[in-house]
């Protein structure tokens, strides 16, 4: 085996290795039947599978017991971006995913809403390029929309960083009419999470990057923290009001940083050299994964050693469990469910070799 090929191999099989010592998986990573009837269980995750380069999506619900249920399946343009989430009440599914087949894809995805037995009904289009839908408490989805502005040169002759108009909306899901939360003219808007009444939104622009806050009622805005233009993973801790990021620095590193919404102040959870994935636990605490590919919680939570280079991006968490993804270097997520507490993580059935991405989780089985 050339050096190349061992570099590339090496990580596959740690992972591999490391899942197969879960347990039995004679489900997972397996092509599910079409059509399974629920089994009992005391969590279901939602999942999107795409094939690599495929023009087409499945979206199921999924139980670690190997159980499949299929909600939807809907076709775009190969290569596409999808993204999803749950409804906190209902359960009800959406997705943002490329609907148009663009040269540049920046506003060419819609919002889907996916329900078991009937097509993929659009909601929304003229939505950002791999957007993750957000979904309130009480229903609302919230989106980033846009229209390309004119691209310009700087002073120096260089094509300089486009100006587009964007809003963040707030989407009827039985209706699809939509309502502008914020508009901005800017670099990026991103629904960075929703507490009660407000959205949380982080914008990039000539003006700075900031995470505000808008009143979804008044459409009232609160500058939280100037934050600087690398933050992501943003995680709302909707029982203390405060929200976890990370930030990229000049060195290379990554800070930490836990922002308590109503006052402002910031606390740094930890440094890393890598992105560190963070997500907010029930009880307050906070998870994410540290240089040495070891998952680790501040206050109660999950601890625990993932192969060389992978890290676990955590979308959702209830029922005293996280669905999430292992993601090794070089190889294709494996989704999972965690134990929010101690214990190892449980492997969820998904199609062999295709490209999975979490949409969310309910606790106590088929509704």
């Amino acid at each position: 085996m050339s050096a190349r090929r061992h570099l590339v191999a090496a990580p596959l099989l740690a992972c591999a290795a490391w899942l197969f010592s879960l347990g039995p998986r004679s489900a997972a990573r397996a092509d599910p039947p079409t059509q399974l009837a629920p089994a009992p269980a005391a969590v279901e995750v939602a999942i999107a599978e795409t094939a690599p380069r495929g023009p087409r999506t499945v979206f199921r619900w999924v139980s670690p017991d190997g159980g499949a249920r299929r909600v939807a399946e809907l076709e775009h343009p190969t290569d596409a971006s999808v993204k999803g989430a749950v409804a906190p009440t209902t359960g009800a599914l959406y997705a943002v995913v490329d609907a148009d087949d663009a040269r540049d894809r920046s506003f060419a995805s819609a919002l889907y809403r996916l329900d078991e037995g009937a097509p993929p009904a659009v909601l929304a289009r003229g939505v950002a390029h791999a957007a993750s839908p957000v979904v309130t408490d009480d229903g609302a989805v919230l989106v980033e929309r846009g229209a390309k502005g004119v691209e310009s040169l700087d002073a120096a002759g260089k094509l300089a960083q486009r100006v587009d108009d964007l809003e963040v909306a707030e989407i009827d899901p039985a209706t699809g009419a939509s309502r502008p939360l914020l508009t901005w003219a800017g670099y990026s808007l991103h629904v960075a999470g929703a507490l009660g009444r407000d959205a949380l939104v982080y914008r990039i622009g000539p003006q700075g990057a900031a995470l505000v806050s808008v009143d979804r009622r008044t459409r009232a805005l609160r500058v939280l923290a100037d934050v600087g233009p690398l933050a992501r993973d943003f995680s709302v801790d909707h029982a203390a009001g405060a929200v976890v990021f990370s930030v990229r620095r000049r060195d290379g590193t990554a800070r930490l940083v836990r922002l308590d919404l109503a006052t402002g102040a910031t606390t740094e959870l930890a440094v890393t050299r890598r992105d560190p994935v963070p997500f907010t636990l029930a009880g307050g605490g906070v998870t994410w994964t540290d240089d040495a590919a070891t998952v680790v919680s501040a206050g109660a939570g999950p601890s625990f050693s993932l192969p060389r280079g992978a890290f676990l991006r955590v979308k959702a968490g209830g029922g005293g469990w996280l669905a999430a993804l292992v993601v090794p270097p070089g190889a294709l997520p494996e989704p999972v469910l965690v134990p929010a507490g101690a214990g190892a993580p449980v492997p969820l059935p998904a199609a062999a070799g295709a490209r999975v991405e979490i949409l969310g989780l309910r606790a106590g089985g088929a509704k």
